[in-house]
């Protein structure tokens, strides 16, 4: 389990240090312009900007930590994978799904 989710974060740190020449940006809708009026700001999305750029390392690091605190789940083949020394076997034709947890409770320290 620890391999594929080690692999799975390496493939999206590289996605997402692609160059990307022409991001797509949404047009503000009437409804948007007029809320941010009200609201005193006008917002254009998620910035990045001032975002540290973690490690591809870090980011793994950082991933197999929050799968063993149950901050997401992995399933393969609708099999749930619960540790991260779990053996899995995986085809072509197989499905991985990460669901990402939502703690209705905070945990405490």
């Amino acid at each position: 389990m620890a391999e594929l989710i080690t692999l799975a974060v390496k493939n999206h740190v590289k996605q997402l240090r692609l160059p990307n020449p022409t991001p797509l940006r949404r047009p503000l809708s009437n409804e948007s312009l007029e809320a941010g009026l009200a609201d005193g700001r006008i917002r254009f999305g998620t910035s990045t900007r001032g975002r540290r750029k973690r490690s591809e390392d870090d980011a793994v690091c950082a991933t197999l930590d929050a799968f063993e605190r149950g901050y997401f789940l992995v399933f393969v083949d609708e099999q749930p994978c619960c540790q991260l020394g779990d053996e899995v076997s995986i085809t072509p034709s197989s499905t991985i799904t990460f669901v990402r947890t939502t703690p209705l409770v905070p945990r405490s320290v």
